[in-house]
Order: C-alpha cells, then structure tokens, then sequence
C-alpha cells in the first residue's frame, strides 16, 4: 500500500512471539491503512499486545461494532458476519444488501473497514479463516434460535429469487 513500517514497530513486532504466526502478522498488518496507524497511539500497537489470534480477531470486531459510521445500523457487523459465518461459501455484495437490506453507502464504510476480514473468491464475500469464523460462532451465533432466523433469512432471499447456481447452492445448504 505504499506505507514503510518504522523501525521501532518493526522492532516491537519482531520481539513477539505471536508475530511469528503468520495469521496474526497478517491480521495486524491488513489493519493498517495509512501511516498514522502505526504510530504509538494508533490501532496497531494496541492490537500487538493481543496474546492470541484469538484476542487480536476480537479486537476487531469490537473496534468495528464501535465505528461511529457504523453505529447507525446497530448491530450490522454482527449480521453481517453471521450471514458470511453461515452461508455455503460466502455472499456477494449484492445478496448481503438485499438480504440484510443495507444501505450501499452504510455497506461500503463496513467494508472499508472491515476488508482484512474477508476472502473474495469469484464475486463472493467469505469469512478470511477459520479462527474468525471460531469467532463469530463464538461471539454472535451460540443461540439456535439465532442460528435459524440467520439461515432463514438466507433461504427466503433465495427462494424468492430465479432459478440459479446459486439458489440450488444456498437453498438446501440453509433449509438441512
């Protein structure tokens, strides 16, 4: 992206032994968007402390569900990230907004910030790892109730729709 990490951070992250798991160095640094991240105050020295993947992931997300952008929305992350945990292999940008009907604008400050989280494998939208995907099982979806309003809510997005791929993908993956 075009931004140098100084070497006093470099220093601090080589001095962490989790910064040797390659998903948490990645997950660190797909956090940074511009060079004032990096600075002592910025979101990445607080996100070396995290003792785990685990924990960094978290902090995440928490720092996403308190954007002041995306507090218009309450609870967006968490249904979004519910929908991407629970779908067969991910939704695109399309389906989300319709499914969850989001605005495209709220959509796309979600996005920027949360872009680290995701894999985009043909036009689709997947959580990045199975340590998010832990996550957010963990986090949002240990209600079956939950689980079964999120899956329905898929399948009737689907069902109302032509005929497809991706009806055929989507619709029994969530219904059995």
């Amino acid at each position: 992206r075009g931004v140098t990490v100084p070497e006093p951070l470099m220093d601090r992250l080589g001095e962490r032994k989790r910064t040797l798991n390659p998903l948490f160095l990645v997950q660190i640094l797909r956090t940074v968007k511009d060079p004032s991240d990096m600075k002592p105050s910025g979101p990445v020295a607080s996100l070396i402390l995290c003792r785990s993947i685990k924990e960094l992931i978290s902090s995440v997300l928490l720092r996403m569900e308190n954007k002041p952008g995306l507090q218009e929305r309450h609870g967006l992350v968490e249904e979004v990230m519910c929908s991407l945990a629970l779908s067969r292999r991910g939704l695109s940008e399309a389906e989300l907004l319709n499914i969850l009907q989001i605005p495209r604008a709220l959509f796309t400050i979600f996005y920027l910030e949360s872009r680290p989280l995701f894999n985009i494998q043909f036009g689709l939208l997947s959580l990045a790892n199975t340590a998010l995907y832990d996550l957010v099982v963990d986090r949002y979806l240990q209600d079956q109730d939950t689980r079964l309003n999120v899956r329905l809510r898929i399948a009737d997005y689907f069902r109302g729709r032509m005929l497809s791929h991706r009806t055929v993908e989507e619709v029994p993956w969530q219904l059995f």
